[in-house]
């Protein structure tokens, strides 16, 4: 008995901290529905960068590519103090329509983008690169014309295009390619990175503002009843200690639950 309370002592709280750890933090899930995949960390230090090497047969991003370039996204939405900015989402129709036009290697808009990825219409930004790179800075660099951007005005002083999509609240789920091309053409005629990223629905309507300014949440869609991080979402936030269990964590909490009653049975 005392080599069984001593264990327990020993265990117990080990088996505790581990429940607090898998439990409250949020649970990296990934999954598909018609297409959409989601995915949320606890740590934003997570959100690390990934850098390329060039090499001639890149073609497409990786996961955690595709994950970096989805977080730099609402990060920066969520800066903006929308009042109806809603929530993106990594859409894999998007990412092959983009990727589709990556590997034309042809740096200018692609045509027909009417009814594409089931969307109506789909919006599309462009980058083009000779050296390694981070995709997250590449939606980083989009965003930066935004000093380009006078939102009282409705009108740029520069380039703001890319900037004005990156935020266009309606937007709710995006997809990226890219190709290293031999020859990229409109590109001076060298070899590169093209990038392609497609936005469902497309945005950069002449004469409308990207988003409304307000109180965050406040003018949400009916479709989009949670609020992430200050943007509108049409589902609740994954993992975290509001969301569900994996079987993983139920079963440690199990386990520091029993243990916990254990001890309290043993005499003292």
């Amino acid at each position: 008995m005392d080599v069984m309370r001593n264990w327990l002592k020993c265990i117990g709280p080990l088996l505790t901290g581990c429940c607090w750890l898998l439990c409250t933090a949020e649970d990296v899930v990934t999954y598909t529905e018609a297409g959409v995949m989601v995915e949320k960390v606890a740590d934003e230090a997570l959100h690390h960068r990934v850098k390329r090497e060039i090499h001639h047969n890149m073609t497409g991003f990786s996961h955690d590519e595709k994950m970096a370039m989805l977080w730099r996204h609402n990060d920066l939405r969520s800066t903006r103090q929308a009042s109806d900015m809603m929530y993106m989402e990594w859409d894999e129709r998007l990412a092959e329509s983009a990727q589709k036009w990556a590997e034309e290697c042809d740096f200018q808009h692609s045509a027909n983008r009417e009814n594409l990825a089931g969307f109506k219409f789909v919006g599309e930004n462009l980058y083009a690169g000779t050296h390694k790179f981070d995709p997250a800075v590449v939606v980083q660099l989009w965003y930066d014309e935004v000093q380009f951007y006078d939102y009282k005005t409705r009108k740029c002083k520069g380039v703001c295009g890319h900037y004005t999509q990156v935020v266009w609240a309606t937007s709710q789920a995006v997809g990226c390619g890219v190709k290293y091309c031999p020859v990229l053409k409109r590109f001076r005629g060298i070899s590169g990175y093209h990038v392609a990223c497609h936005y469902g629905p497309g945005g950069n309507y002449v004469g409308e503002r990207p988003y409304n300014l307000g109180e965050s949440c406040s003018k949400c869609p009916i479709t989009a009843e949670y609020c992430i991080k200050g943007l509108c979402s049409k589902r609740p936030k994954i993992g975290g200690s509001a969301g569900k269990m994996t079987q993983i964590n139920l079963a440690v909490f199990t386990l520091s639950a029993f243990t916990a009653v254990l001890m309290s049975l043993l005499p003292r």
